[in-house]
């Protein structure tokens, strides 16, 4: 729940800066934005190099794509003196991605040490080709501060 010596992650940047640089910009993870209600959604368009030696787009460019989806509608929910870290997410593979995918997500329950959170992938006409669900662990800097050692 914390990166290599136990120390707070790094500060993500803002969700207007996501696509560039790291995984989002190696896999063409893109077009990050909010919604009103808190539903955030990106992009992806799919190419040769998102197969798998089947030809067929591998599960893990899907998934990472919703994931980070995920991960941007509970970042969307901290306050400043707060972190976040996955605890499990279970993803279903509904039929094969082609085209251009886009990712939506949501918050469905936020509470003070855990945010449990969905999202699915849709292809250009709508159809969903995957659906995950996430928890997510948030911390404090403040209780970290009251409780050294405790995640």
């Amino acid at each position: 729940m914390t990166s290599a010596g136990g120390k707070r992650p790094p500060e993500p940047p803002e969700l207007d800066q996501w696509d560039e640089g790291g995984l989002h910009e190696l896999l063409g993870i893109h077009g990050f934005e909010v919604a009103e209600d808190g539903e955030v959604t990106a992009k992806l368009t799919l190419t040769e190099a998102h197969e798998n030696p089947s030809k067929l787009v591998h599960g893990g460019v899907i998934f990472s794509l919703i994931d980070s989806t995920i991960a941007a509608a509970v970042l969307e929910t901290l306050d400043e003196h707060e972190w976040m870290a996955t605890e499990s997410t279970t993803i279903d593979f509904m039929r094969p991605a082609t085209g251009t995918i886009t990712a939506r997500a949501r918050v469905d329950r936020r509470g003070r040490l855990t945010a449990y959170a969905a999202g699915d992938a849709v292809d250009e006409d709508g159809k969903v080709v995957a659906r995950a669900s996430a928890v997510w662990a948030i911390r404090s800097d403040d209780v970290q501060a009251r409780h050294p050692g405790e995640a």
